[in-house]
């Protein structure tokens, strides 16, 4: 076996490790008991492994390195992160240094991720949309056993976790970024389903327990983003008829889902609203007081911390330290204007490129519509720096540019 193949064999097997993983959510994440701030994930420790055999062929081999386009411009809003991260670094007590230059090397890991997949793509076959797909499943499957076996998770509330009653959170904790995960699943799902030459009851079955699921979520982002993306996707493939359709089928899933006693359950609840109002009201002061480069990438549990939002008890180890309700209040409070600004173009060029071949192109269509799955729920989660979140739209964007 040659020194290419064996390389390719690696890469695969890494790729399907991680993907095998993915599932289990925060179930694997490990926590350092003398660093607090730092929460390690394996997911993203195979990503590393696959980053550095990626670079090892390319030397071994001697082969060119070729950046895309979309590459050059994470490369941008990198160089932008790690200058905020530079000019605020005397700002930053020592020992959070670490790990807010983690959360830098992270966001550059998952960058080199994207090109280096879409390298291995361009020479190796790799049916991303279906593994996708049974990785939706599984997460989906984990949320339905917990919402029928643990429906009472409130005791979460003590390791730092929003407290939860009769909602499918899933292995990820969190039932916004549970039924996100879903939904891009069931993106896939929809989108594969008009060109699918064998539908049988199996393939109807995958589509309602992604329906369920998010359901039980009771995200009134998800159900949003879940209406959102059937409607684009059927105007995209011109089968507007059947908009009405999905509409009454989420009516109806609305009325019959089981609500019992609880804030959480309650569609019309407020508590969630003024809380996220307060969130962007928090992240706006820190702005004002940074436009231009921000409080460093990634400080921002630092500055909450000085700017008394986090108490003194625990700024260190609650999950809601490290970022905002908002991916571009987020980005802009700590890489500034700039950082901002390129975060915007990188999401815009995703979307230009991929809905000129939306029409025809499956894969362009499954990247477009994520896309804009993905920006919508940024506006109410931090949803594009989650590294699941990340991980599954660079294995699209890699996919995509393999194959155009």
């Amino acid at each position: 076996m040659g020194m290419k193949k064996i390389f390719n064999l690696l890469l695969k097997i890494v790729f399907l490790v991680s993907l095998v993983i993915f599932p289990f959510g925060q179930f694997l994440r490990i926590e350092l008991p003398n660093f607090p701030e730092i929460k390690l994930q394996p997911l993203d420790f195979l990503c590393f492994i696959f980053v550095f055999i990626s670079l090892a062929k390319k030397l071994v081999l001697k082969e060119k390195f070729k950046l895309p386009e979309l590459a050059k411009i994470m490369a941008v809003f990198l160089g932008i992160a790690l200058f905020s991260f530079l000019i605020n670094v005397f700002t930053v007590p020592a020992f959070s240094l670490v790990s807010s230059f983690l959360y830098f090397l992270r966001l550059f890991e998952y960058f080199l991720f994207f090109w280096s997949v879409a390298d291995f793509l361009k020479e190796s076959y790799l049916p991303v949309s279906t593994y996708l797909i049974f990785a939706g499943l599984a997460v989906a499957v984990l949320a339905l056993g917990q919402y029928f076996l643990v429906p009472d998770t409130r005791f979460i509330y003590n390791l730092g976790w929003d407290e939860h009653y009769f909602r499918a959170i899933g292995s990820f904790l969190d039932p916004a970024f549970t039924a996100l995960l879903i939904n891009l699943s069931f993106i896939i799902w929809l989108s594969r389903s008009f060109d699918r030459k064998v539908k049988n009851i199996y393939w109807w079955s995958l589509g309602l327990i992604f329906l369920v699921s998010i359901g039980l979520s009771f995200s009134r982002l998800n159900y949003g983003v879940l209406l959102l993306s059937a409607i684009l996707i059927f105007i995209i493939r011109k089968k507007t008829k059947l908009i009405t359709l999905i509409v009454i089928l989420f009516i109806s899933m609305i009325f019959f889902l089981p609500k019992p006693a609880g804030e959480g359950v309650n569609l019309l609840r407020t508590n969630s609203v003024f809380a996220k109002l307060e969130n962007y009201q928090l992240a706006w002061k820190i702005i004002a007081d940074h436009p231009v480069f921000g409080v460093g990438f990634n400080n921002y549990r630092i500055a909450q911390r000085k700017y008394g939002f986090l108490s003194e008890e625990n700024w260190q180890s609650t999950n809601a330290g490290a970022g905002a309700d908002n991916s571009f209040l987020f980005t802009w409070a700590t890489t500034g204007i700039f950082g901002f600004l390129t975060l915007l173009f990188l999401l815009a060029r995703i979307m230009q490129k991929s809905i000129l071949l939306a029409v025809k192109n499956e894969m362009a269509l499954i990247l477009f519509t994520s896309t804009i799955a993905i920006a919508v729920s940024s506006f109410f989660v931090n949803a594009f720096f989650y590294p699941w979140v990340l991980f599954w739209l660079m294995l699209l964007l890699a996919k995509f540019t393999a194959e155009n």
